[in-house]
Formats: C-alpha cells, sequence, structure tokens
C-alpha cells in the first residue's frame, strides 16, 4: 500500500485546464505508487470526460472527506492536500479539512488571482438586497485577496505554472514551478493536416485553416477579440482562412465569439470533449494563442499550448508565459506587440511559406518532447511532496 496519499481540491469539476493537470498528474503520480484521490464540486463522473477513471472523485462533502482522512492517517499513510488554486470555496473547504484532520497542505497556483478577482468586481458592482445572494454565491469561484494571503502564509508549500506566480507565494515557502504535459496522442500526430478530417470538417483544399481548443471568457475577452479582427482582415484581403474553434463562451453576455452569419470562415464547434481535440487539431496547418504581455497573460500557461507544440504544427503566440522560453523563427512565431495587425502577418508568414511552417512545427515539437512529459512531471511533484513532508515532520519535531 502507498504511504502517501494526495487528495486534490479543486473548485470546478473535471473541465478545462485544472480538471485536465489533475487527471493527468493524478494518473502519473499512481503510476509511482502515490495514492491520488480528489474532491471537487460537482459531478464526481466528469473525471472520464478525459478518460477512463484512474483515481477516486466526491464531492465537497466535509463529514466524509475529514472522516477518510484521519482513517488514514490513524492507519500510519501521510495524507497531503493540494489545493488546485487559493479560490474561495477550495480555501475554505481546504482550511476546514486540514483543521479539523491535521493533514498538511498544499496551495496551487495556475492564474494570476488578484486581476481575476479585479475583472470579476469590474463586473459585478456592488451588490443590491435583491442580488447580493446570487454575487455572493459567483464570488466563491474567485479568490478574496485578503483570505487567500492568509491560506498560502500557512500552506507548507506552493507550486506554480509560472515563475511569474511566484510573486504571489510567501517569502521563505517552498515552492515548485512545474509545466503542464501534453497526451502522448498529440506527440504522434502526422505534421502534415489530415486531409481526410479536414474533409469532414467542411475546410477545402486550398483553404488554410487555424484550430483553437479553449474558452472565452471576461479576462480573456480582448486577446480573442483581436485573433477574430486578424482572420476576418486576412479574409477580406483574399486569403482562405478557416477558422474551427471548440470551447465555451462564459459570462460574455453575448454572442461575439459564436457563430455569426458575418463570419463564413468560422465554425464554433462549442464546448467538446477532451478526447476529441486531436482530431480538431490534427485538420490544422497552424495554432494561434492570442495575446500580449500583460497582468493576466503572464502569470498563466495557457494548457493548449502544449497540446500546440507537441502537435508539430507551427505556433504562433505572445511574448508572455512560455512565449518567453522559445525562440522566435525556429520554435514558435512569437508576438511582439499581439494586435490583430501583427497576428495578422504572422498567419500570413506561415500561409506564403511551407518550409516555414515544417521547420517551426518540427522545432516545437522538440520543444514539446523536452518540455511537456506527463512522466517526468509527475517525478519532480513526488520529489517536491516529499521534501514538503519532510519539512513539516522537522517543524513539528521542533
Amino acid at each position: 500500500m502507498p504511504l502517501l496519499h494526495v487528495i486534490f481540491i479543486n473548485y470546478h469539476e473535471f473541465s478545462g485546464a485544472s480538471g485536465i493537470h489533475i487527471y493527468h498528474l493524478g494518473r502519473q503520480l499512481s503510476a509511482l505508487n502515490v495514492s491520488v484521490s480528489a474532491c471537487i464540486p460537482g459531478d464526481p463522473a466528469s473525471i472520464e470526460r478525459f478518460g477512463p477513471k484512474v483515481f477516486d472523485v466526491d464531492g465537497f462533502g466535509f463529514a466524509d472527506a475529514a472522516k477518510r482522512v484521519k482513517a488514514m492517517r490513524a492507519a500510519g499513510r501521510q495524507v497531503l492536500l493540494h489545493a488546485w488554486t487559493p479560490r474561495e470555496k477550495v480555501r475554505k473547504f481546504t482550511s476546514r479539512l486540514a483543521r479539523n484532520t491535521g493533514a498538511t497542505y498544499l496551495v496551487h497556483l495556475e492564474d494570476n488571482e488578484h486581476h481575476i478577482a479585479d475583472v470579476f468586481h469590474a463586473l459585478h458592482p456592488k451588490p443590491t438586497l435583491l442580488n447580493w445572494r446570487k454575487r455572493w454565491r459567483a464570488s466563491q469561484n474567485v479568490a478574496h485577496p485578503e483570505h487567500m494571503a492568509h491560506f498560502l502564509k500557512g500552506a507548507a508549500g506552493v507550486t506554480c505554472l509560472t515563475e511569474k506566480l511566484l510573486e504571489h507565494s510567501p517569502a521563505g515557502a517552498p515552492t515548485h514551478v512545474f509545466w503542464p504535459g501534453a497526451e502522448v496522442e498529440f506527440f504522434v500526430i502526422p505534421p502534415e493536416p489530415d486531409e481526410v478530417i479536414r474533409t469532414k470538417l467542411g475546410i477545402a483544399p486550398h483553404e488554410f485553416a487555424l484550430a483553437y481548443t479553449g474558452n472565452t471568457h471576461p479576462a480573456n475577452f480582448d486577446d480573442m477579440t483581436t485573433l477574430y479582427d486578424a482572420i476576418a482582415a486576412l479574409n477580406a484581403g483574399g486569403h482562405a482562412v478557416r477558422y474551427k474553434r471548440v470551447g465555451a463562451d462564459h459570462r460574455l453576455g453575448v454572442a461575439r465569439f459564436g457563430v455569426s452569419n458575418q463570419r463564413p470562415w468560422l465554425t464554433h464547434l462549442g464546448d467538446r470533449p477532451a478526447r476529441e481535440l486531436v482530431r480538431y487539431i490534427s485538420a490544422a496547418d497552424a495554432l494561434v494563442q492570442p495575446g500580449a504581455a500583460d497582468a493576466f497573460n503572464d502569470y498563466r500557461f495557457p494548457s493548449k499550448l502544449t497540446l500546440f507544440f507537441a502537435s508539430g504544427r507551427p505556433v504562433v503566440l505572445p511574448f508572455a508565459n512560455i512565449g518567453r522560453h522559445v525562440r522566435d523563427g525556429e520554435e514558435a512565431l512569437v508576438l511582439a506587440s499581439g494586435d490583430s495587425g501583427e497576428i495578422a502577418r504572422q498567419i500570413l508568414r506561415l500561409i506564403s511559406d511551407a518550409a516555414l511552417r515544417q521547420r517551426v512545427g518540427a522545432a516545437g515539437r522538440a520543444f514539446a518532447h523536452q518540455h511537456f512529459q506527463w512522466p517526468e512531471i509527475a517525478k519532480t511533484m513526488t520529489g517536491f511532496y516529499e521534501t514538503v513532508l519532510a519539512n513539516s515532520a522537522l517543524r513539528r519535531a521542533s
């Protein structure tokens, strides 16, 4: 029986980047003889969106969770709570569980939570008597700056997706920065677009196809606008560019990014299971992550980028997060300003130069092979867990 049990506590069910990361990390940790489970405020069966159920998932039932943790600790097993972001519903559940059971907890950072909270409060002004309950429920999905600081200070360690997020970690706290991985099926996609899939998706042979596998929300609204404007300009200029998008529009209040009669070049396929993403990326000639260096993009790691690089397609991305670690013109095309004109120019470079597409795509895949492997990520995470638990034991003994 494994001596270490890790409980991931997520702010949402298994969907989006957090669910993807927990699923694949948990799967690889299990292969390293670390037992894993998860607690989520949603449907436990949602784990099957990503593949076979590989560890137990429960809802936010506090009494049952506390009972299980106490039983495991009484049996001599080390239990580590890994709070997946400091958002309010995770903070409350984790803090209470740690106090009640004596278990050690870590906090994971994947976004600039201060910026996301600012966006939330700008969209949800001071509540009236009629809407305060609705606003309070929504606020549980973002971090409270003061509560977050206290929560992080009490953690035995902090994990981060980018170095920039270390700014939010308490001084002296053990930290571990890791990049997410890509599933193995993306590494074996043939480098040339799949013509069979393109035909099924209605992409003509002469069209240059872009795919985007991600959601839109208030924090990335402006970034997505630049990409849409760039594609519209290219088509207006006589370049046949098709755009296949997978993902949901969250809390936008308008159909800004949905299907429109004014955008014949757009096919919005909606929210699709993660196992289908390889299909849409296989049909693409190139992949674009819009954005610019700012308070949102500097701190995050868009999880779709690992799939983009692993696919062997040329990637266009901003000089932010992972864009600061790749060589422009070699492993990717890196945007300086990220405006729609620059995005259009970089796409046009790829349309016009097949050799550039092939060279950048191959180098990007090599970068992915080196950095985006879940088994290696799990090994380094296991080492961090062991360090944190050893430090915690020393503090208790002193």
